[in-house]
């Protein structure tokens, strides 16, 4: 059975990522912008992997959770999801899916940088690692913080950005330590 189409617009993905950032401003592009240097690391990591260049693993999976702390804990769940969960439908239970996200990145790279003081490269381990941390960015950068965008007034949105930049003047960046050394 034949069917007709409508065309709704003519964007390509390129352009119809630049309008989405145009509409989203502030605390919500931050977080967005801080995912693409996430996701560059990442990148760094796969070609790190395939190196097998434990040491630059090493430090780039520190640089990794540093982000991972501020952002994800810091950021998110201290000041975007409370607000989330009071103005949203259903907020607590996105909210929820979005914390288990959370606690499985971190789990999954602290058993990778404990490997690596073993002096192992965990490749199934790195590789899931990064597969959610790309799944997750690309969740809320799609589906979460738009939505968000919509339900939030902009008296909530400049509170939460002064929020923000309250948390990251106050983050302490965690040494990578020495692999070396256990603890």
């Amino acid at each position: 059975f034949s069917q007709k189409f409508k065309i709704i617009d003519l964007l390509d993905a390129g352009e119809r990522a630049e309008t989405e950032k145009k509409t989203i401003a502030g605390a919500l592009r931050d977080l967005m912008e801080e995912h693409k240097v996430v996701l560059k690391k990442l990148d760094t990591i796969e070609a790190q992997v395939r190196k097998r260049d434990i040491d630059g693993l090493w430090l780039s999976t520190a640089s990794v959770e540093n982000d991972i702390v501020l952002h994800s804990l810091k950021k998110e769940e201290e000041v975007l999801f409370p607000a989330v969960e009071k103005v949203l439908p259903l907020g607590e239970a996105l909210v929820g899916i979005m914390r288990e996200d959370h606690k499985e990145f971190v789990s999954i790279l602290h058993g990778f940088r404990c490997a690596l003081q073993d002096g192992d490269i965990l490749d199934g381990l790195v590789n899931t690692l990064i597969v959610n941390l790309r799944n997750h960015i690309s969740k809320e950068d799609k589906e979460f913080l738009p939505m968000i965008d919509e339900h939030l007034d902009q008296k909530e949105k400049d509170r939460m950005l002064e929020e923000m930049k309250k948390r990251e003047k106050a983050h302490i960046l965690l040494s990578p330590g020495d692999r070396k050394s256990k603890g």
